[in-house]
């Protein structure tokens, strides 16, 4: 192949603007909006692939009392309702996840069940997507003592995960089907990153990468009990914690037995997934627009490498 010359351009319409103008050969991250024109020209075509890129909600099961939740008429509540397995699954079965992905997303994510796509290492075969139910939603919620709902923020990047903001808007709505009366503050992932790491969020939106391709590096990440020390739970917004889990999750990583592994860290994705621990929306998918002439494979880790690009 001949030299390769890798340009940053971060602006999503000037990307698809200089390929369609011959200036670029390949490009990334294709604003949803384009890839029609792109599929009309000729000289050019859309390549997907789906990635390891999981995209959720953290949610605060750590406090007894946590700050972005209380009463319709805005007193705190006397506990924090996420700590109620009941309302952690109102809360999922409120989200019509098929709906973020063919409307916002446009057909360009999956539905999530769990950290990575089904059948891949540590997954789950019990765990299936949650399906939309408002009427059962809202039943769990009386069911656990809010048959009136409560006041909710929901907080966001605003320039991080593709489409965001939209998807908490989104989100936000939907939980108002339940009876919850929900706001939304949104942010640059400069200032939001810092306020995730300092806890100081009740329900945020959050993604994560899982480069490694099973489920032991976002369960160590995502779910295990904090212990920066011990590099345990370092991206645990919520700071959930489940002495259960931290037990098996050590044994399962010590296992070199690939086989056992799997078996241990499925068997870890039940309790993760069944306890509502965090709340999976979508996988992204990578969408890249190229030369005709040019094939390109995509990555589950997202990466763009000169390597996986070849003349045809």
């Amino acid at each position: 192949m001949p030299d390769v010359e890798l340009r940053i351009v971060t602006d999503a319409g000037a990307r698809l603007a200089n390929l369609l103008a011959g200036d670029l050969d390949l490009v990334e991250q294709v604003p949803y909006e384009g890839v029609a024109r792109v599929e009309q020209d000729e000289r050019f075509h859309i390549i997907r692939g789906v990635s390891s890129r999981v995209v959720f909600f953290s949610l605060d099961t750590f406090r007894d009392v946590t700050p972005f939740i209380s009463g319709k008429d805005g007193k705190p509540l006397d506990r924090n309702p996420l700590k109620d397995l009941r309302v952690r699954q109102a809360l999922s079965m409120a989200i019509d996840r098929s709906a973020i992905v063919e409307r916002l997303m446009q057909g360009n994510a999956i539905v999530a069940s769990q950290f990575l796509p089904a059948g891949a290492p540590g997954t789950s075969a019990a765990i299936k997507p949650v399906p939309f139910d408002a009427a059962k939603a809202t039943a769990l919620l009386a069911e656990a003592g809010y048959p009136d709902g409560f006041r909710l923020t929901i907080h966001g990047p605003n320039d991080r995960i593709v489409n965001d903001s939209k998807i908490v808007q989104a989100v936000a709505q939907m939980f108002s089907r339940i009876g919850l009366e929900v706001s939304v503050e949104v942010m640059p992932w400069s200032v939001y990153a810092d306020k995730a790491d300092a806890h100081e969020f009740s329900v945020n939106l959050d993604s994560w990468g899982v480069n490694t391709g099973e489920t032991s590096n976002p369960m160590t990440a995502l779910v295990a009990t904090q212990n920066p020390d011990a590099g345990m739970g370092i991206a645990n917004s919520g700071r959930y914690s489940n002495p259960d889990l931290d037990a098996k999750l050590a044994v399962a990583k010590r296992t070199l037995d690939d086989t056992k592994r799997e078996m241990m860290l499925s068997e870890l994705s039940d309790i993760v997934f069944n306890d509502v621990a965090l709340i999976p929306l979508h996988h992204e998918v990578l969408v890249v627009a190229a030369r005709k002439d040019l094939q390109f494979t995509t990555r589950a880790d997202q990466y763009t490498l000169a390597m996986n690009a070849k003349i045809v």
